[in-house]
């Protein structure tokens, strides 16, 4: 970002919004293959010059590969059951296809609970993206690149890209617990907040209902 933005003369900025929501219409396109709810080719890629998409994970990848893939990207639960499952009835090549084979070797009482097929699919779509990744990399250019009283806006989604931002918040926001003993007041470089969507918003647009808006603002 840092060199992107010498090319237009500036140094730095009053502020950064990132939002890690997933494009609508992307998502609702069945020829893009994210949905599960539509008979389509597991597809999932953002950028369609991706060499890399989700048949082909599942299709190639190693069966550890595929279990850590569901477990850290969507804490998917009996993940190591589902990737045995998939390496055992390859090919795979479309989301009912995915969908009949969770529905099979799943425990009934799983596959009541919650559609196991939201989160198969969610951490598939991290993993062809490398969405997770792609978070750190940002992370790691913005703290210096902020101004005085500059913030810091990101929307997140699901819980794994949450959990990588307020962990980030609170490291900027860290200072030593001894640093409470001395004689003087230790101010804080940082100032946080969370916003959640209002109920009415949330009524409108459901998939607003998993967003959290966390701003961090540079006090000095």
């Amino acid at each position: 970002m840092s060199e992107e933005l010498n090319k237009i003369g500036v140094n730095k900025v009053d502020g950064f919004l990132a939002d890690l929501g997933v494009s609508s219409p992307q998502l609702d396109d069945a020829k893009r293959g994210f949905s599960y709810s539509q008979n389509t080719e597991l597809d999932m890629r953002m950028d369609l010059d991706n060499p890399l998409n989700a048949k082909d994970i599942i299709n190639s990848y190693s069966e550890d590969q595929i279990a850590r893939i569901l477990y850290e990207n969507a804490d998917v639960k009996l993940a190591k059951l589902i990737a045995k499952a998939i390496v055992a009835n390859r090919p795979i090549n479309t989301s009912f296809e995915l969908n009949e084979l969770l529905k099979n070797i799943l425990p009934a009482k799983v596959v009541r609970e919650k559609n196991p097929s939201k989160a198969v699919f969610q951490a598939l779509r991290i993993a062809v993206n490398d969405e997770l990744n792609s978070l750190n990399d940002l992370l790691s250019q913005v703290a210096p690149l902020l101004n005085k009283n500059g913030k810091l806006a990101i929307i997140t989604f699901h819980s794994k890209e949450d959990a990588i931002v307020k962990n980030y918040f609170q490291k900027l926001n860290y200072h030593d617990p001894k640093l409470n003993k001395l004689p003087v007041q230790v101010d804080k470089q940082w100032k946080q907040k969370i916003i959640f969507p209002q109920e009415e918003e949330a009524k409108e647009n459901r998939r607003a209902r998993s967003a959290k808006l966390r701003v961090i603002t540079k006090l000095y």
